[in-house]
């Protein structure tokens, strides 16, 4: 059986102090990001199913506008009676169909995850380990004092990796958590562990799902996110 979905997702940086060229206060203005998506996913045979994501994305800062469109497409291999899980997506094929400054029109950062799951037998607990960002495999970065951090050996590898854990109480409710030691060596000098850390959880009643989760994206504070689901 196949299923579907639709949403919307709303990001919100706050107000900001505006400011013209000869420092004269102009007022405030706001910035957001708003994704609206919808979602198709059918099985092929017993273990294996695809799915596909259509999505059109708008930013509003200050007076400028931007808006673009996309695709992320999924292969998913399942086998319930070992218990794991292999999946393969590539999310953000599309572009900009209006820029920002209305001159460059650039394409979405199309990437590649490669994720596996495997439950614990007689436990109700299971991992995961995903590789994501293939398609960037270089990533360096600049720490608070502007010297530059490039990633090498070892580190390269598990800076494309995330590890979860995910306990599974009963069909009612689950606690997860993960790691990603990207986030948390690009935050070193503010959290340091922590930041590398989120956590989450979630609510099954029937056709209804609700899920909430935390997560540091910036050095200044972390983000709370919920969901509300329905499944007709």
């Amino acid at each position: 059986m196949g299923g579907w979905q639709a949403g919307v997702q709303y990001l919100s940086y706050g107000d900001f102090k505006g400011d013209d060229e000869n420092g004269v206060t102009t007022g405030t203005f706001t910035a957001k990001d708003i994704a609206l998506y919808g979602s198709l996913g059918l099985p092929i045979n017993e273990h294996w199913r695809w799915g596909v994501t259509a999505k059109a994305i708008i930013s509003k800062y200050e007076s400028y506008s931007a808006f673009a469109m996309g695709v992320d497409a999924g292969l998913n291999y399942y086998d319930e009676v070992e218990g794991r899980s292999i999946s393969l997506v590539v999310s953000n094929l599309g572009g900009q169909l209006k820029s920002l400054d209305d001159n460059r029109k650039c394409n979405m950062p199309t990437q590649l995850s490669v994720g596996i799951t495997k439950e614990v037998e007689h436990l109700p607990f299971c991992f995961t380990l995903t590789a994501y960002n293939l398609f960037d495999w270089d990533h360096d970065y600049y720490d608070g004092d502007g010297s530059k951090h490039e990633y090498n050996g070892g580190e390269q590898i598990l800076n494309h990796l995330l590890l979860g854990v995910e306990w599974v109480a009963s069909d009612y409710f689950y606690l997860a958590a993960g790691y990603s030691y990207r986030r948390q060596s690009e935050f070193s000098g503010s959290g340091g562990f922590l930041r590398g850390l989120s956590m989450g959880g979630g609510l099954n009643w029937r056709q209804w799902k609700a899920g909430v989760s935390y997560a540091s994206y910036n050095a200044v504070d972390g983000s709370l996110m919920f969901q509300l689901s329905y499944t007709f």
